[in-house]
């Protein structure tokens, strides 16, 4: 069977706040454009800036070439926030030249790192510093110092920091693209030969020219890096110590540092001997590292897994691994961290910034979104630059049959799902007849609405996040460019489990890993629909140490949450669905019932699936954000309940404990198309990854 899509709209330019980019066409510029065009879009206008040799030069940011011009004074007019990624020396003088003309500016160079008016901000720690900006100037950290921050703040906040000593083995990227031209033009003069590395000396004479390192980097490791600085400490190390202490907010925090040049390209690595106030074991570092937002643990040296950076170059997380506790002193943690130092050293952490600093502009309308409607796509208010929406829909038998209605209801599907703009959706109802044609139907219908839906496995090996059920009916995940899903993280539990399927990925949403699943409840069975509830509970709560998580189901069943009223605990949506309505024969897969002394029979709506996902700590998003109670069933022709009058809420999405606090907003998507379409409606939640709690 071949299916096919109708045509679809692009987004355009947002009317959010205009942004500058200054060393648009450096090695850290040239990130910053790939940053741009695959985050989600927070900006309106995007000028690129550079030195006059680059002026007239075009380059490509969201899909649209862009000419490059001057740096000037008025280069800046018009803009609200201008992100530098230039030499210190030009910051210093255009960063507070731009902050003079009104402009927010964010700077990657070193020049105001330490100045007391200018704060040092890494979103996942300190992003509160953000307002104390009397210059109108923030601060990215060093490369180094932002590859092992992230991982040491989290543990920071659990344990109290004390004293670290660190190591670091930087890349030649460091050195900007005269450190990659020279690392690649010395491996091609020692190539071919295996004499050399034998004799003092060989490799010096043969490679000749040494770029901006002091000794050969290839084939070599050169404990230096930066400039001299008094006592014979590096610019480098004294960077680690003294950003480290701003960035934590510990001024006296005892921080030494040796830092070593290794012949990688990209990708800084850093051996960390941290001590804390008190006792810190191997297990309690995991759990608060798997929690932290920014950071993903691999660490299992007994099956070769710990984080290298040819393995970790072209990621936004910090990576952690070697977790031990020291041998000598129990509140020492001894870790090893890998970090892109071009991406979240430099290039991310200068967009998240960014993308902080631009909310505080206001919110503005973007394509898609369940809200309202605009030229045939819906607008939504995103309450927050750098959100994700996540949205759940049963899509209604989809490729049931070769059918012309068949057809046409795809299509229709497809065009819901294009106007939603979602960054993740979790599908339910995808039919096939064995697992191959559910992956290459999941596959298609990823392709037809401009989502990717592939995780990378064993090898070159990539599967599709499907879930494969025991009755025809699969459930499948999706997301956006610029979502990035970890390898291997893809567990999916199908039809020998339960009735329909559990699939969850993590997902790698601007540097923090958060897991998503779709699931699809049992439609018979109020005791199998509970304990399957409990089967669910402990695949995405166990084990401890795991992301947090969000699922988006059709819960086949009303399970709203209870909420604390300030005197007791009520459920959220109190009014029974199946009040006043005679009873028919499918009401006993959905309600009680008993008998009055006249044997007239009783019936009300079965709480109990409901209690045990609020319970076991999977908790109603709507509850949590207080929104409005909004039926996502009933209006369908082919719903029986509806068929009697009954409207029931039983598609929504449940989140684990770290992410209550970070849930923004809550809407199911009501109009003529969506009612015509399925018979339940699309749902979609907004979550802020960076306000995720451990």
């Amino acid at each position: 069977m071949s299916w096919t899509a109708g045509n679809g709209a692009t987004g355009g330019t947002g009317d959010g706040p205009a942004l500058a980019v200054v060393g648009a066409t450096g090695a850290v510029g040239t990130v910053m454009l790939d940053l741009l065009s695959t985050r989600a879009n927070v900006w309106g206008e995007i000028r690129l800036i550079a030195s006059s040799r680059s002026a007239g030069r075009r380059l490509t940011v969201r899909g649209r070439e862009t000419e490059v011009v001057a740096l000037s004074q008025d280069a800046f007019d018009g803009i609200d926030v201008a992100m530098f990624d230039v030499p210190d020396e030009i910051s210093a003088v255009w960063a507070p030249a731009a902050a003079s003309r009104g402009v927010v500016a964010v700077d990657n160079s070193g020049a105001f790192r330490m100045d007391p008016e200018v704060p040092l901000v890494v979103p996942e720690i300190n992003p509160e510093q953000l307002a104390n900006r009397p210059k109108g100037i923030i601060a990215n950290a060093n490369c180094t110092t932002l590859s092992m921050i992230v991982a040491v703040g989290a543990l920071h906040r659990a344990f109290g920091l004390e004293e670290m000593v660190v190591a670091s083995y930087q890349a030649a990227s460091g050195a900007g693209q005269a450190g990659i031209d020279t690392l690649y033009r010395q491996l091609d003069k020692v190539a071919g030969t295996r004499t050399l590395g034998q004799r003092a000396g060989d490799v010096r004479a043969a490679i000749g020219d040494l770029g901006p390192f002091p000794a050969p980097l290839a084939l070599n490791v050169v404990p230096w890096a930066g400039s001299l600085k008094e006592d014979g400490w590096s610019s480098e190390e004294l960077k680690i110590r003294n950003e480290s202490r701003k960035i934590l907010g510990l001024p006296s925090l005892r921080v030494s540092a040796t830092c070593v040049r290794v012949p990688v390209v990209t990708t800084h690595s850093v051996a960390v001997h941290a001590t804390f106030s008190q006792p810190v074991g191997r297990e309690d570092a995991w759990r608060v590292l798997r929690a932290a937002p920014g950071v993903v643990v691999a660490d299992d040296p007994a099956g070769g897994e710990f984080p290298t950076p040819v393995d970790v170059v072209g990621t936004d997380p910090s990576w952690v691994g070697r977790v031990r506790q020291s041998l000598d002193d129990p509140r020492t943690i001894e870790l090893f961290v890998c970090g892109d130092n071009l991406r979240k050293g430099a290039a991310l952490n200068t967009a998240q910034i960014a993308e902080l600093v631009a909310a505080e502009f206001g919110p503005r309308s973007l394509p898609g979104g369940p809200f309202g409607t605009c030229e045939g796509r819906w607008h939504v208010q995103r309450t927050s630059p750098g959100s994700v929406f996540f949205t759940t829909y049963n899509v209604l038998n989809l490729f049931a049959d070769d059918s012309p209605a068949a057809r046409e209801h795809y299509r229709t599907i497809v065009e819901v799902i294009r106007s939603l703009d979602t960054d993740v959706l979790a599908l339910q109802e995808i039919l096939a007849a064995d697992e191959p044609t559910a992956a290459r139907r999941l596959r298609q219908l990823a392709d037809d609405v401009g989502l990717r839906c592939e995780v990378s496995g064993p090898g070159a090996s990539h599967e599709p996040a499907l879930a494969v059920g025991g009755h025809g009916y699969h459930v499948g995940l999706m997301w956006r460019d610029g979502i990035e899903p970890l390898p291997g993280s893809l567990r999916c539990r199908g039809g020998s489990f339960f009735w329909h399927g559990l699939a969850v990925v993590t997902l790698d949403v601007g540097g923090i890993a958060i897991r998503h699943g779709a699931f699809h409840a049992t439609p018979f069975g109020r005791a199998l629909r509970a304990d399957q509830n409990e089967r669910l509970v402990a695949a995405i709560t166990r084990p401890d140490g795991e992301p947090p998580a969000l699922v988006g189901a059709d819960w086949n069943t009303e399970c709203a949450d209870r909420t604390w009223s300030g005197e007791s605990w009520d459920l959220y949506e109190p009014a029974d669905p199946y009040a006043g309505v005679d009873w028919f024969a499918d009401l006993i897969y959905q309600c009680q019932w008993d008998y009055d002394e006249r044997g007239r029979r009783r019936h009300w709506a079965d709480r109990r699936p409901g209690d045990v996902l609020w319970a076991g700590g999977l908790h109603d998003a709507a509850a949590l954000i207080g929104a409005d109670w909004h039926p996502t069933t009933g209006h369908h022709p082919d719903d029986v309940y509806g068929v009697h009058g009954v409207r029931r809420r039983i598609d929504g999405v449940r989140v684990t404990g770290p992410l209550g606090d970070a849930m923004c907003a809550h809407d199911v998507l009501d109009t003529e198309q969506t009612r015509a379409a399925s018979d339940h409606l699309p749902v979609t939640v907004e979550y802020l990854p960076f306000a995720v709690g451990a």
